[in-house]
């Protein structure tokens, strides 16, 4: 099977923005992320700088799904988990897996960074060879 890059996405945030979110909104959070990112994030010394680097994450998957937010119903269908050596990999839920699925995408790969200031991720969508 030929793959192909279907789309990609970038996002940058700043971990400001995100801290005073948290401080306002820290009990809405499972509306943008799961149980599981709430308490990975919760572990760091800076929650914000992971839950920036996941919500820029989520960002990037959809640029790079050629989707709009509009279609996504809950930012929560997109999630960030990590295999045994930590790199960061995707997990889709809900309409956001589905419209993966009727794009033919086969799988995205993800990568997200963060310090002090800002978070950022990158994400590829790559797709089998002829299908959009």
């Amino acid at each position: 099977m030929s793959l192909q890059i279907f789309g990609t996405g970038i996002d940058i945030i700043s971990t400001s923005r995100i801290s005073r979110f948290l401080n306002k909104h820290g009990d809405s959070l499972t509306n943008i992320f799961t149980k599981d990112e709430i308490q990975y994030c919760l572990h760091f010394k800076e929650p914000s700088q992971c839950f920036a680097a996941r919500f820029a994450a989520k960002e990037a998957i959809i640029k790079s799904m050629g989707i709009g937010l509009h279609e996504v119903e809950a930012l929560s269908d997109i999630e960030v988990i990590h295999n045994p050596i930590g790199v960061p990999i995707p997990k889709l839920h809900g309409a956001v897996e589905q419209l993966r699925k009727e794009k033919g995408i086969e799988y995205i790969l993800l990568s997200i960074s963060h310090c002090e200031g800002y978070a950022v991720a990158h994400a590829m969508a790559v797709s089998r060879n002829g299908e959009e």
